[in-house]
């Protein structure tokens, strides 16, 4: 389970939050610190496998004005405005086949903090966040930074008061109650609106805080796997370059999924659109060979479904030219 940071929605003109969005198919951006202050020196890296990033010509944006380019350019540092300011951080990035992707954050430096961990699959390997998908839990914690008299008030003393779509939650909400975990919309498209006000118990500070939980489609990436090297993670295959005579395992990891086990998984392949099996024993592996005399284009696609959630469940396809 790893965390992510998403929009937040100020409710209060005193109250700033840090505030993180993702966009981009399967691309993420990563910034360090994870809750920048005010004004301070801010480190973000794109981070995404689909292509070798060292080559990729990579443009970085800060509200639409360009603050780095260059070929490997995946890096930037940068400077966050003031408390309640919104940096809207973007990268663009183009392989030398042409392919592009980008990503993009709000950030927005804050008193309070809004940190929000999804249970949907990653890799152990993968260094971005899980996403929110049909039949994910979602983990909301609040983290105040509030002061009074000069010194800090302990998030533990404070009172949550937790809303889902505008409804009062009092089962979820009372004293030192940062967090709460609710499932995330079935509909593919859902969405969820969780709101928090919180106080201390004098009422002499009230802020409040809106966040959205909205599905993210889960997404099939292919890796080849080596003997004894196992998994190689270090680009995940768009397209696959094959020459006569040769072959691939291929690997598919179903990003974003929600399971337990991966014999809670089916694994439909095909090959160039007819049925065919996976490698004996590994359902979600399946070995291209190529003949001697083999040349021109095909496909392999893989249809991945939850037998616990029917809708669970994803498509993805890898082309191979042979040449």
């Amino acid at each position: 389970m790893k965390r992510i940071f998403i929009s937040i929605l100020i409710l209060a003109p005193l109250l700033a939050f840090a505030q993180f969005s993702d966009a981009g198919a399967g691309a993420t951006i990563r910034i360090s610190p994870s809750l920048p202050n005010p004004l301070s020196q801010t480190k973000a890296s794109l981070i995404y496998d689909g292509f070798d990033l060292t080559k990729a010509s990579i443009r970085w944006t800060l509200n639409n004005k360009t603050i780095k380019s260059g070929t490997g350019a995946k890096d930037v540092t940068f400077q966050v405005g003031p408390a309640g300011s919104d940096n809207r951080l973007s990268v663009f990035a183009s392989s030398i086949d042409g392919e592009e992707v980008e990503a993009a954050i709000n950030i927005v430096p804050s008193v309070i903090d809004i940190l929000m961990e999804s249970d949907s699959y990653v890799p152990k390997w993968y260094k971005g966040g899980s996403l929110t998908t049909q039949g994910s839990k979602v983990k909301i914690v609040a983290i105040p930074h509030f002061t009074t008299g000069g010194k800090a008030v302990k998030p533990e003393n404070l009172i949550y008061k937790w809303s889902i779509d505008n409804q009062y939650r009092v089962s979820l909400s009372g004293k030192g109650r940062q967090s709460l975990v609710y499932p995330s919309p079935m509909a593919a498209a859902g969405k969820t609106n969780i709101s928090v006000v919180i106080e201390n118990e004098s009422g002499a500070i009230s802020e409040q805080a809106s966040v959205s939980i909205i599905n993210k489609k889960p997404q099939i990436l292919f890796y080849e796997k080596r003997g004894d090297e196992g998994e190689i993670t270090s680009q995940a295959f768009r397209i696959l370059n094959m020459t006569p005579g040769t072959k691939t395992k291929l690997q598919a990891e179903p990003f974003y999924m929600n399971f337990s086990s991966i014999n809670d998984l089916t694994f439909d392949w095909n090959l160039d659109g007819s049925p065919s099996s996976a490698d004996d024993g590994e359902p979600n592996a399946f070995t291209i060979t190529t003949l001697a005399e083999a040349k021109g284009n095909h496909s392999v696609g893989v249809l991945i479904s939850n037998i616990k959630n029917a809708l669970d469940r994803a498509e993805g396809f890898l082309r191979i030219n042979v040449k």
